[in-house]
C-alpha cells in the first residue's frame, strides 16, 4: 500500500492542528530485490510533508539521495532487500541520522487473482510464516470498483501466521464486482539521533494478495 490515508472528522467548533515538526521514515521491501525508503519530513501536515529537506540513504554499500514525490514526500530506492541489513538515513543540512533494519521476509498465501470472493461469504483468510520475533504486523485493504478506488487502514496484529478479515471491512460498492487487495506489513522500529521529538524510522517487509470481490 503506497497511498495516503484520509481521515473524516465531524464536529462543531473544534480547532484541530495536524502540523508536526517530526520526521517519519519507512524503509519497505516488497520481495522484488529492492527497498523503497519514503520520508515525510517535518514540518508536516495531515496530507503534506516538507519537500525542502534532502536525505542520503545507505544500505550495505548501496547509496542514494531522496527525490520529491507526491504531497511533498521524498523517496529513494536501493537495489537490496535482505533481512537484517541496516538502513541509514541522514539529513543533508545537519547530519541528523536514523537507522533501522529490515525484518524477516515471508510469503503471503491467500486468494489469488483468478479467485472470486463473495462479500456475503465467510472471512478472507491470509497466512504466512511467523518470524518468531517481536515485530508487529499490520494489515491494509484497498478496492477498485470501476473508476472508484477506496482504502482502509486495518488492525495491528500479532505475528501468529494467520489472520481472518471479515468481508464487511472491505471498502467500495457492495453491488458490483471489485478488484481487492489485502496487504500485510511486518514492521521493525529503529532509532533516530538529533531529529525533532517524535520522529521515527521503521523497517518493513510488505506482501499483498489480490483477488476479485463480488456481491
Amino acid at each position: 500500500m503506497r497511498g495516503l490515508w484520509f481521515v473524516a472528522l465531524a464536529g462543531c467548533g473544534v480547532d484541530l492542528d495536524f502540523t508536526s515538526d517530526a520526521t517519519s521514515i519507512r524503509a519497505t521491501a516488497r520481495g522484488d530485490g529492492t527497498t523503497e525508503v519514503r520520508v515525510c519530513a517535518g514540518p508536516s501536515g495531515l496530507l503534506s510533508c516538507n519537500a525542502m529537506e534532502s536525505f542520503h540513504v545507505t544500505m550495505d554499500g548501496s547509496q542514494a539521495d531522496t527525490a520529491p514525490v507526491l504531497y511533498g514526500g521524498l523517496s529513494a530506492t536501493l537495489p537490496i532487500d535482505q533481512a537484517g541489513v541496516a538502513v541509514v538515513v541522514t539529513r543533508g543540512r545537519d547530519g541528523a541520522s536514523a537507522t533501522t533494519v529490515l525484518p524477516e521476509p515471508y510469503r503471503l498465501d491467500g486468494p489469488g487473482a483468478s479467485d472470486r470472493v463473495s462479500r456475503t461469504g465467510g472471512p478472507v483468510t491470509v497466512t504466512w510464516t511467523p518470524s518468531g520475533r517481536a515485530d508487529r504486523m499490520l494489515w491494509l485493504l484497498d478496492t477498485t470498483c470501476g473508476s472508484e478506488t477506496s482504502a482502509v487502514l486495518g488492525d495491528t496484529i500479532a505475528d501468529t501466521g494467520s489472520v481472518a478479515i471479515s468481508t464487511a471491512r472491505f471498502p467500495g460498492r457492495p453491488d458490483v464486482d471489485c478488484g481487492a487487495t489485502v496487504t500485510l506489513r511486518r514492521e521493525h522500529d529503529g532509532s533516530v539521533t538529533a531529529f525533532e521529538a517524535h520522529s521515527t524510522i521503521v523497517g518493513a517487509q510488505e506482501r499483498s494478495a489480490t483477488f476479485q470481490l463480488v456481491p
